[in-house]
C-alpha cells in the first residue's frame, strides 16, 4: 500500500509539473497584491511576486495546516491507545487473579471429595436419594 501511495504522489507531481510547464507564461508573470480595508488611508501593497510564488506559498500553508491536523490526530490516537492498553492490562490482571482463585477451589480436598462422590453415583441413584 505504501508503494501505491508513493507512486500516486509522484504521478500527481508529474501532472502538476506538466500543467505549470504548459502554462509557463501565466505562472512566471509577476503581480502585486493590494490589501485595502477601507480604513483611514490604510493600504498594504505586497511586492511583485511571480504567480508561482503565490501558489507555492499557499500550497506550503496547506501542507502546514494538514500537518498540524495530522499531529493532533496522532497524539489523540496515542492517548486512546494508552488508555486501551491500560484497560487490557487491568483485565489481564483480573483474569490471572480469577484463575488463581479457581485453582484454590480445584485443589481444595474437601470440594474435590464431594465432587468425586457425586460423580461416582449413577444418575438413577442420585434421583432416588
Amino acid at each position: 500500500m505504501k508503494k501505491i501511495k508513493i507512486s500516486l504522489f509522484f504521478i500527481i507531481l508529474i501532472f502538476l509539473g506538466l500543467i505549470i510547464y504548459q502554462n509557463n507564461e501565466y505562472f512566471l508573470d509577476t503581480h502585486s497584491l493590494l490589501i485595502d480595508l477601507k480604513l483611514q488611508n490604510w493600504q498594504w501593497n505586497l511586492p511583485y511576486v511571480m504567480n508561482i510564488g503565490y501558489f507555492g506559498i499557499f500550497f506550503g500553508l496547506g501542507f502546514l495546516f494538514a500537518g498540524y491536523l495530522w499531529i493532533f490526530s496522532a497524539f489523540k490516537s496515542r492517548k486512546i491507545i494508552k488508555l486501551l492498553n491500560r484497560d487490557i492490562n487491568s483485565y489481564h490482571d483480573q483474569v490471572v487473579s480469577l484463575k488463581t482463585e479457581l485453582d484454590k477451589f480445584n485443589n481444595d480436598p474437601y470440594i474435590k471429595q464431594t465432587t468425586d462422590n457425586h460423580e461416582e453415583q449413577s444418575p438413577d441413584q442420585a434421583q432416588s436419594t
